[in-house]
């Protein structure tokens, strides 16, 4: 089975994602350490690799090395914004949380504390700003809607449920489709 998450930001995608491949003994991938991984093929640090992909429009990069994955691998969970497009025989999850939630959980965890922000406005509007150019950005490049809750098989509000809750949840879903294969 192959299984593809992506989210809101400050959904809990990347901490639901290792904790399904941990319960169902899959691979984990994600995106961030894709990136990481052809840094170090280029002798570049992750910062100076994503203002390279920035410059010279290199999306496809990544977008060939999931697909690769896509078609290569069984039993993974993939991390990543669009995944699920290029891995379409996925299992898709998507994560929604509310803006406010999101505010919250980033003041608290060590990604919104890394961004330093001055405060919780200044992180509603950097959220809100950073998922206004991924949804502008996809649409114009792939011409794909992020926010289409029909692009995904599940999809789970993490708002107001705990992480527990959440992974039992996406497994439950995750089980029903194994059975059934």
């Amino acid at each position: 089975m192959k299984i593809t998450i992506t989210g809101a930001l400050h959904s809990g995608k990347s901490s639901i994602a290792k904790a399904i491949s941990e319960a169902l003994d899959y691979t984990y991938f994600s995106v961030g350490e894709l990136q990481r991984k052809l840094a170090v093929e280029k002798g570049m640090s992750i910062t100076e690799y994503n203002k390279y992909m920035l410059d010279n429009n290199l999306d496809q990069e990544v977008d060939n090395k999931t697909m690769e994955i896509g078609r290569d691998k069984e039993n993974f969970i993939f991390d990543a914004r669009l995944a699920w497009y290029f891995i379409p025989d996925s299992f898709k999850i998507y994560l929604k949380v509310d803006i406010d939630v999101a505010v919250e959980r980033a003041m608290k965890n060590e990604r919104g504390k890394s961004e330093k922000y001055a405060s919780k406005e200044e992180a509603k509007a950097s959220i809100i700003e950073r998922r206004r150019l991924e949804v502008s950005r996809f649409k114009n490049i792939y011409n794909i809607d992020l926010n289409k809750d029909s692009n995904y098989d599940l999809v789970i509000d993490t708002s107001h449920i705990s992480m527990e809750e959440v992974i039992e949840s996406a497994l439950d879903a995750i089980k029903r489709v194994i059975e059934k294969v």
